[in-house]
């Protein structure tokens, strides 16, 4: 059988503490030390009313930007004329024939010409070029049956030149192997009697 609890009894001259019921009791922060803050607010160095501007920073040479994207537009149409003549170059000395189908390559004016076809006097040309103007740099193609130039970024510059250059080189692979047969037939038909 479970016992009640005996409450103590009070001892006299012990003053008794009474403890409240404990409810839903949200504890509050306390509150922050007023003196602490005061002292802060105290120790805090005070800003003159006047202020002083900031030393101005050297802007940045906005001439000497634009120069150099410049300058990199200029190394750019360099180095995309220089990769066209190149590529002409390197399929010129595989392909002898291909010699006859360059009608001319201008470094100054950064200009390449190739012809459309060899036979008749109607000599289509496809015109490649690349212009430096004041304010700006066009890159330029023009093939033959083209009323007009268009104008193309680099990239695509280049790869209008490799096409026609692979087209060329097509037809001058073909011409050499449709010829290839002919000549095998006379020398198999020996010496004429």
């Amino acid at each position: 059988m479970p016992s009640k609890p005996v409450a103590k009894k009070p001892i006299p001259g012990k003053p008794q503490a009474v403890k409240p019921a404990q409810k839903n009791v949200v504890q509050k922060k306390p509150a922050p030390d007023k003196a602490k803050g005061l002292r802060l607010l105290k120790e805090t160095p005070q800003a003159p009313l006047v202020q002083k501007k900031p030393a101005p920073k050297p802007a940045p040479d906005k001439v000497e930007n634009l120069a150099k994207g410049y300058l990199a537009e200029l190394k750019e149409v360099d180095l995309t004329f220089e990769k066209g003549t190149a590529v002409l170059e390197k399929y010129r000395a595989k392909y002898p024939e291909l010699a006859s189908y360059i009608r001319e390559i201008v470094p100054g004016e950064r200009r390449i010409e190739i012809r459309q076809r060899l036979e008749g006097e109607d000599i289509n040309l496809h015109l490649f070029a690349i212009r430096v103007l004041e304010d700006e740099v066009s890159y330029e193609v023009k093939l033959s049956g083209d009323a007009e130039h268009k104008t193309v970024k680099p990239p695509e510059w280049l790869s209008l030149l490799h096409d026609k250059l692979a087209r060329i080189v097509a037809k001058i692979l073909y011409a050499r192997e449709t010829s290839k047969p002919e000549k095998q037939d006379l020398d198999l038909s020996g010496p004429a009697a």
